[in-house]
Order: structure tokens, then sequence, then C-alpha cells
């Protein structure tokens, strides 16, 4: 009955902790998202010609995937570190008694 009380505490410490981590990460994602918005708007002006602004809508779409790729990377990990904690979870509440 003990260990199945304290797989429950380890399973709701784990959900807690990857969740702030997850919000935290898209926070971060949504303010960098911004930024590089007010960035690229605020350089929208200086386009003269069409080749100018065809070259800036590339540089921001690169600059977009390459954030979203990151950030599929970094919840990847997240998700990944989540899951192993888990497991162990599992495995210690599960393991016979060495007494």
């Amino acid at each position: 009955m003990e260990k199945a009380q304290q797989l429950g505490q380890k399973l709701f410490e784990i959900q807690t902790s990857t969740m702030q981590e997850l919000a935290t990460m898209q926070q971060k994602n949504l303010e960098n998202y911004f930024e590089m918005t007010r960035q690229f708007t605020t350089r929208l002006p200086e386009s003269q010609d069409p080749q100018q602004l065809l070259d800036l809508q590339k540089e921001v779409s690169e600059t977009l995937w390459k954030n979203y790729q990151e950030t599929n990377e970094n919840t990847g990990e997240l998700v990944k570190t989540a899951w192993e904690e888990v497991g162990d979870a599992y495995r210690s509440a599960f393991a016979p008694d060495s007494e």
C-alpha cells in the first residue's frame, strides 16, 4: 500500500514538473516569436524592391522553421525524460522487496 502511495506521489511530481517546464518552454517560444516578428517588421520598410522583400520573406520563413524544429526537439526531449522517469517510478514501485 505504501509503495502505491509513493508511486502516485512520484507520478504527480513528474507530471507537475513536466507541465511546468512545458509551459515555460512554450512561453519562451512565444516571446521569441513576438521578438522575431518585431525585428522583421521594423526591417520591412527598408525593402526597396521585390527582391529585397523576397529575401526578407525567405529569411523570416527560415527563421520560423528553425525555431519550430528547435521547439519540437526540446519538447521531444522533455517528454522522453518524463517517460523515463515514469518508467523508473513504476520499476521501483513494483520491484521485489529486498528485505
